[in-house]
Parts: structure tokens; C-alpha cells; sequence
């Protein structure tokens, strides 16, 4: 039959994955609400996802269907073109291949947004240990207080910078961080 025919090219995870990042034991944040740890499930072996907070799932069609709204009849032909099954020269609407071509650049910018987001976050905490250890050095002998105050100042500043930088990322809204990253990138 064409629908297992289908269900049996097309890998459930990697078809999310093209959404949405999935981790190693097969959970993804859902796209249909805000995530702070991932929600969805995914069922490698049953060929079934299901969101816990949005109480809804379903196999590689439902997830076609909810994604691009479309029809069972649509999500059909999505699926058949991407598992390269030939539907007797029915295509997909283009309406709806121009949304998964937009789709697909939507999660290069975000996953390219992550990266960043991981990066800046790792170095703002390597920075944060550098600047601490640097603060509690004693004062090297023959300096007077106010010269050692001098060269510390500056890095007490940049530790309230950093200690800003990290909040953002250890507890702000995926907005906060992308404000950071406008402020910082501009």
C-alpha cells in the first residue's frame, strides 16, 4: 500500500528534525507552543510523535497535515515527492512546496541562531571564571592600593557585563536572547 510504502522511506525523526532540533533519545521542542525543555516525543519504532502539553500527535502524515495545514490528501502528496514516489503526476500545491522551501531556511537561521547562542554563551562563562580568578589574586608587593584598585576596576565592570550576558542566556525568553544578540551583533 502506498501509505506504508511511504512510512517506510521517510524516517518520522528526520522529518521533524527538519522542524524542529530532536536530541539523541528522540525528544524535540514542539513548534505549536513555547518550549523551554522538549515536549514532543518521538517513536522511532511505532512511527509516532506525541507533544505532552499540547495533548495531540500522530504518525508522518498528522505531522505534515498540523505542520503545513493541509489535507490528509496534501500531506500525501508532500510526503510521496520527498520519498521520491511517484503520485501519477500530481505534485504538491506549489503554495505549499514554496512554505517547505521556507521552512527549511527558517531552521537554518534558527539552528544557525543556536550555534551562536551556544558559543556566546560558552565564552561568556569562560570569560566570567578568567575575570573572578583575576579579581581574587592578591596584591603584588610594592603596590599601593589605589594602583592595584585601578587595574581592578575595570574588570569588576566587565564581570557585571558578563554576569548580564549570562542571565540572559541561563534564564531569559528566547526574545531576551535575541535581543542580546541584536545589541551585540549590530
Amino acid at each position: 500500500m502506498l501509505f506504508a510504502e511511504i512510512k517506510n522511506k521517510i524516517s518520522l525523526r528526520d522529518l521533524i528534525a527538519e522542524h524542529t532540533e530532536v536530541n539523541s533519545r528522540g525528544w524535540a521542542r514542539c513548534p505549536w507552543h513555547e518550549d523551554k525543555r522538549p515536549s514532543l516525543k518521538i517513536d522511532e519504532d511505532k512511527g509516532l510523535w506525541y507533544c505532552f502539553p499540547c495533548c495531540m500527535g500522530g504518525d508522518i502524515y498528522t505531522w505534515v497535515q498540523r505542520f503545513y495545514n493541509v489535507s490528509r490528501g496534501e500531506a500525501l502528496k508532500i510526503l510521496a515527492e520527498k520519498a521520491g514516489i511517484p503520485l501519477d503526476g500530481t505534485r504538491p500545491d506549489p503554495a505549499v512546496s514554496a512554505e517547505i522551501v521556507a521552512n527549511q531556511k527558517r531552521k537554518a537561521r534558527r539552528d544557525l541562531f543556536d550555534a551562536w547562542c551556544e558559543t556566546t554563551w560558552r565564552t561568556l562563562a569562560s570569560t566570567y571564571r578568567i575575570l573572578n580568578r583575576l579579581c581574587r589574586m592578591p596584591k603584588p608587593e610594592g603596590w599601593t592600593e589605589e594602583a592595584w584598585l585601578e587595574i581592578l576596576s575595570p574588570l569588576y565592570h566587565k564581570i557585571a557585563s558578563t554576569e548580564a550576558g549570562l542571565e540572559v542566556f541561563e534564564s531569559g525568553t528566547l526574545g531576551d536572547q535575541f535581543k542580546y544578540f541584536m545589541e551585540q551583533t549590530l
